[in-house]
């Protein structure tokens, strides 16, 4: 599988639009081209939504975020969708300030992701903000017009009319401290099964496509994901290594993925995970166990009544998803995770060639090197993954 999702990316040679951030921007150009991908940058609000009708696909990434761009972002996020191009958010430094972590809320709003790749404490802020924001202040939104705006306003105003303190729309926000993950955020074999139910929620709730890199990857929709354990700890010590993988991300879906990027399609999420069919299987076995199976299409729930009741039914539901989950109902999970995998491999490879006196510096042109050498035989015999 991993083989074909790199063939079609050196294939297909997609055009990916880059709405980056300054720190890393070369550097996300040049892991595109070394995958066989094309990289453009346009930042001004006045041709970004030209610039991304002409592209694959587009990643937006709040790494050094100004009033500005915002409208940039919004315009090319929506020209995307209407288009069916793909679109990444790599919300860099969410939840280290207000204006951060509500820019990114915004644009959850008014664009649909085909996929989200962040770190742990990214992740677990831009949930926490989703959970403190209801209906009600979501629609209350100043949209940023081309000379920039507060997208906080609509709540600085609230809290003074009514005393709360909402902190920007984040009630019980998690903040950061920054672009690198919290040490309490870290996921861990301990933690590993409390972080994959995050990240499904977290999908569930998007409707997109969410990978959490780290030590341990997890790339998952709502009802499958993906565990990764490829990479190498040096990665950490080179700067943009996220930000390349989201530029990497955004190749991979444009070249395998789904095109249908409306908001309901649940981001091409294994057709739904075939909900009326383990519904099927719910009605004949008669239980609550396998309603819940079907309403919540969780994979652990379906083993649980697998195991449980030692039922035909329940396996075949178990096997069905799993089934599913790799099939060609799931693209963008396969593509997300393909790329995740393909990153992790690259790390590896340049770690290997370091010599002692060799440090971050050169290891960052290894790791861009790598990809530009990482055949689709490699990447399917080296990657390092299980799903769940």
């Amino acid at each position: 599988m991993w083989k074909e999702l790199l063939e079609n990316v050196r294939t297909c040679a997609p055009r990916i639009h880059c709405i980056t951030n300054y720190v890393s921007m070369n550097d996300c150009a040049n892991i595109l081209l070394a995958c066989g991908a094309s990289p453009i940058m346009a930042m001004d609000e006045a041709e970004t939504a030209q610039i991304t009708a002409a592209c694959d696909g587009l990643t937006i990434n709040i790494g050094t975020l100004s009033r500005t761009v915002i409208p940039a972002m919004l315009s090319s996020g929506r020209r995307a969708n209407e288009l069916g191009i793909p679109v990444v958010l790599d919300p860099v430094g969410a939840g280290a300030s207000d204006f951060r972590t509500k820019s990114a809320l915004l644009l959850l709003q008014e664009i649909h992701f085909t996929a989200i790749r962040g770190n742990a404490s990214e992740l677990r802020a831009l949930a926490a903000a989703l959970r403190g924001t209801d209906e009600q202040r979501m629609h209350t939104l100043v949209r940023p017009e081309s000379d920039g705006a507060n997208v906080c306003a609509a709540f600085a105003q609230k809290e003074t009319a009514d005393g709360g303190d909402y902190a920007c729309g984040m009630v019980g926000a998690i903040h950061s401290s920054g672009v690198d993950v919290g040490a309490s955020d870290r996921v861990t074999e301990e933690n590993l099964d409390q972080w994959i139910t995050f990240v499904k929620d977290f999908s569930r709730r998007t409707k997109a496509v969410v990978a959490l890199t780290g030590a341990i990857d997890i790339v998952a929709d709502a009802h499958s994901a993906f565990i990764i354990r490829n990479g190498h700890p040096m990665m950490s010590r080179v700067t943009g290594t996220g930000c390349q993988l989201s530029v990497l991300l955004a190749a991979f879906l444009a070249a395998n993925g789904s095109k249908d990027s409306r908001a309901d399609t649940a981001s091409g999420t294994a057709g739904d995970m075939r909900a009326d069919a383990a519904r099927e299987y719910a009605d004949g076995m008669h239980t609550n166990a396998a309603r819940e199976c079907a309403d919540g299409m969780h994979t652990n729930a379906a083993r649980e009544c697998a195991d449980g009741r030692h039922t035909n039914a329940a396996k075949k539901c178990v096997d069905d998803m799993h089934t599913a989950a790799m099939s060609g109902d799931s693209k963008n999970l396969q593509a997300a995770a393909a790329a995740v995998c393909a990153m992790g491999v690259c790390g590896e490879k340049a770690q290997k060639r370091l010599t002692a006196l060799d440090g971050n510096a050169t290891y960052r042109n290894y790791l861009i090197d790598a990809v530009s050498h990482l055949s689709p035989e490699d990447l399917e015999q080296e990657a390092n993954y299980e799903m769940r």
